[in-house]
């Protein structure tokens, strides 16, 4: 990974090589994500150089105005040159020898080594040799003496080590323990190699940066090297003629290997520290430098998922310090935010899947049926998933909207409201196009398909966030927007009839946040509040009855920096209060005061990092609940209100790892039921039907396109009841052209655990089920099977198993006994559920 401002404008993009299997190919195995003026990450444009690039380099290689890319290929010992034509776009790659053997080098780095303005490379090879290759300044390179250093090569950086204005190079050697200093002749030869040996290295896996450790001008060292279970951190220092000792080694960090180091000033204070990435175990260490070339133990911060590239960007404007971090085997980049005295906020991660990030649901089609509608910033178009009111959907025949899918990636969407903007009883929808700087209003015409008249609402910078709501109760649906850029929130006042008025600006927080709803006073008008990254945590806009807004000072419920809030009522004395997500991912209660205040903030217990949350009467005892989703990681919290501010302990519930919640009574029961974008494919959400403390059932119908290739089918289950337990799980399986059910296996005993299917794929329609079995053999045992999750997630491959046909999930949650009596399952057949055992079923009514 690296960066480079690729369309000039004095904020760090970044570009990174693309490991996954699912993004590799000839056309799409490197990216670069430009960053907008809020620091946030548009759409990766996908660049190929047809071989397995392993290090990205980015320079001026052909001596024109935008940046060029070059990337180290693995395997096959080559160079790829794609010249920048313009800001967003690159020249076909241009493939070129190295002359190192095959399978010999993994590293690289530029840098002008004969000063002729041109960028030259330099890469290392496995068993210690250096191979030069000089620019020509059109793209080209010419290749350059041979040099020998240390073996077992695992990274490069350059630097002028001996002070005399000509770059040199150091090699980094996991076979001997130690550095290897190349000094540059000025006419991209270099000298013979300086070995400088490290005590005490443990071979295996190296990474290497160089920075003024000590403070006295001259480039050093720092060095993670480790073997499997273990890292150490090394400094050396330069005494100025190229010659490196070592002044630091620390504590062995009991933990896998380090992916990568870096040296930066972190916290502000003019010493340079040490910042390590640990993939493995999802976590970065900071540690402090000293300024004398010694540090302090690392502190280590939850990073995501397998961080194994990071890139430090020091503070620029108003945005702060962070550091950009890729992912092992997804490739997705994340952002974390450093504060002044280099402390490291939660990472928020930005997708290249670029697919469903979030749904908005509605009625589209007018049957009396949910169905949901995603914007897709990958395939830059809305969807509609039409539901059968059974928590099944499926994608809407033919393109909702075809004049609004482009090939524009600055029309890509990102956010979607649903309302009803032109007061004719169908949805419409609004979308957010952060790069065009645009909201554009798409009007259903009750068929699930939109009418050809797009409205575009302009707007200054980004809008990450969008909400639809009647605010002058004249009957039309509005739009509220907030800008994460220019800190305001835009109020779009709708006539009715396909237009809205003059755009009304207010000044907010700061930040990409939610836009929130609710009457906090009491007075009849909605008031606006909105999470802020600054320590009041949130801002209040005064609702009046024409539409308009008046900011509200808050005094104690001053908090800290959030991401997202909800709004309800949680002690039932009829005053809106507040639940916030912090920054850090933790949650806060704060009492409403009835006078657009809060009172003291409250903390709420949560096992994980937060990401966002909902609210909802979710056990029907008439009191607001939590649902929350965890940062980066499986699952759904179900937090049980007491209806005093305070909440029971948890509930887990399995789900798959989602990038927002809503909640919405999808099959119709009365029971409220949770969706969760996944991010993953265009119509990948993850559907919890809230199954009223009936048997933990889930359902999931899928329709492949083609018939080709295989269908493969998960079910994992899980139980917190450790007392009654899971004797077997089923699954269920019927195939398009049949009419029952047959077996697709059945788990073993046990709290926890999954089961795969896998079968030829056809055309037509596949149904899938599952149960859960307590061991008493009661299948609909309330009380003993109350707090059990099963969950069906479903794939289909082409036989080349490269392209993603089909998508989906569907979970059945039990969150504990009910008021009243549990209503009776329909999964079973009444003859099979009068017998309680787990006999198969001969079919299935729904």
């Amino acid at each position: 990974m690296t960066s480079g401002d690729f369309n000039m404008d004095s904020i760090p993009d970044y570009c990174i090589t693309l490991s996954d299997a699912k993004h590799c190919g000839a056309d799409s195995n490197a990216a670069v994500y430009l960053a907008r003026p809020d620091g946030s990450l548009q759409n990766p444009i996908m660049l190929g150089t047809d071989l397995l690039p392993s290090e990205i380099l980015v320079g001026n290689f052909d001596s024109d105005a935008p940046l060029d890319i070059v990337t180290v290929n693995y395997g096959n010992p080559t160079l790829s040159f794609l010249g920048g034509i313009t800001e967003s776009t690159f020249a076909k790659a241009i493939t070129f020898p190295t002359g190192a053997p095959p399978y010999s080098h993994w590293f690289g780095a530029s840098a002008d080594f004969n000063g002729d303005a041109i960028a030259d490379i330099v890469v290392p090879e496995f068993n210690g040799d250096l191979f030069p290759l000089l620019g020509r300044g059109n793209g080209t390179f010419a290749p350059a003496p041979i040099v020998c250093a240390a073996g077992g090569n695992t990274n490069v950086v350059v630097a002028d080590f001996n002070g005399d204005s000509l770059l040199d190079v150091a090699t980094a050697s996991s076979d001997t323990g130690s550095v290897s200093i190349l000094l540059g002749r000025g006419n991209g030869t270099f000298e013979h190699a300086i070995i400088c040996p490290i005590s005490g290295q443990m071979p295996c896996y190296s990474e290497m940066a160089v920075a003024d450790l000590n403070g006295d001008c001259a480039p050093d060292l720092l060095f993670a090297g480790g073997d499997f279970g273990e890292t150490k951190l090394f400094a050396l220092v330069n005494d100025g003629h190229g010659h490196l000792h070592q002044s630091f080694e620390s504590e062995s960090i009991e933990t896998w290997y380090a992916t990568f180091v870096i040296a930066a000033d972190v916290d502000g204070d003019l010493n340079v520290d040490a910042v390590l990435g640990f993939g493995a175990n999802d976590v970065i260490g900071v540690a402090k430098g000293n300024g004398d070339g010694t540090f302090l133990a690392p502190k280590t911060y939850y990073a995501g998922h397998n961080p194994v590239s990071s890139v430090f960007s020091k503070p620029i404007g108003k945005l702060p310090a962070r550091l950009i971090s890729v992912f092992n085997s997804s490739s997705d980049l994340a952002i974390t935010a450093c504060s002044s005295v280099g402390e490291l906020g939660l990472p928020r991660v930005f997708l290249d899947s670029g697919e469903a990030i979030e749904v908005a649901v509605a009625d589209f089609n007018r049957d009396g049926k949910l169905d949901f509608a995603t914007a897709s910033p990958g395939s830059r178009e809305v969807g509609i998933a039409l539901g059968n009111g059974q928590g099944h959907f499926s994608k809407a025949p033919g393109p909702v909207h075809p004049g609004f899918t482009c090939n524009e990636e600055r029309m890509a969407p990102e956010s979607i409201a649903t309302g009803d903007f032109d007061h004719d009883g169908n949805p419409d929808v609004a979308v957010s196009s952060p790069n065009a700087r645009r909201i554009n209003v798409l009007f259903g015409r009750g068929d699930a398909t939109f009418a050809g008249t797009i409205v575009a609402l302009p707007t200054d910078y980004t809008v990450l966030s969008i909400a639809s709501v009647d605010i002058n109760s004249d009957g039309n649906d509005d739009i509220l927007a907030q800008d994460a850029v220019s800190d305001k929130l835009y109020v779009f006042s709708s006539s009715g009839d396909r237009t809205f008025g003059t755009r009304t600006d207010y000044k907010v927080g700061g930040g990409p946040s939610k836009v929130r709803t609710a009457d906090l006073d009491g007075d009849g008008n909605l008031d606006v509040v909105l999470p802020v990254k600054s320590p009041a945590g949130f801002s209040v806009l005064k609702g009046t009855p024409d539409g308009r807004f008046k900011p509200i000072e808050q005094g104690g419920g001053a908090t800290e920096a959030s991401s997202d809030l909800v709004l309800v009522d949680f002690d039932g004395d009829c005053r809106v209060d507040m639940c916030l997500v912090t920054e850090r991912g933790t949650l806060l209660i704060l009492p409403g005061m009835g006078d657009l205040t809060f009172g003291e903030a409250l903390p709420v217990f949560v096992p994980n990092p937060v990401r966002g949350c909902v609210a909802g009467d979710f056990d029907g005892d008439g009191l607001a609940d939590l649902a929350v989703s965890p940062q980066n990681e499986a699952g759904v919290l179900i937090l049980k209100g007491r209806g005093d501010l305070t909440f029971a302990s948890s509930v887990a519930v399995q789900a798959p790892v989602g990038l927002s919640l809503m909640s919405a009574d999808i099959d119709k029961d009365g029971d409220l039921d949770l969706l969760i974008p996944t991010g993953t494919a265009q119509f990948a959400c993850g559907i919890l039907l809230n199954v009223d403390n009936s048997p933990p059932t889930s359902r999931l119908s899928l329709i492949p396109q083609m018939a080709q290739g295989e269908l493969a089918v998960g079910l994992a289950y899980y139980s917190q009841d450790s007392q009654s337990g899971i004797a077997s799980t089923e699954l269920w399986v019927r195939a398009p052209g049949t009419s029952e059910f047959v077996s697709g296996g059945v788990s073993g005993a046990g709290n926890q655990g999954s089961l795969d299917y896998l079968c030829a794929m056809g055309v037509g329609k596949y149904e899938f089920a599952s149960r859960a079995v307590d061991k008493a053999g009661n299948w609909e045992a309330y009380p003993t099977m109350a707090e059990v999750a099963v969950m069906i997630e479903a794939t289909g491959k082409t036989g080349a198993g490269s392209e993603d046909v089909l998508s989906g999930a569907i979970v059945g949650m039990n969150i504990g006994e009910r008021r009243g009596s549990p209503r009776e399952p329909d999964l079973v057949p009444p003859a099979v559920r009068a017998k309680k055992k787990s006999g198969p079923p001969k079919s299935f009514p729904r």
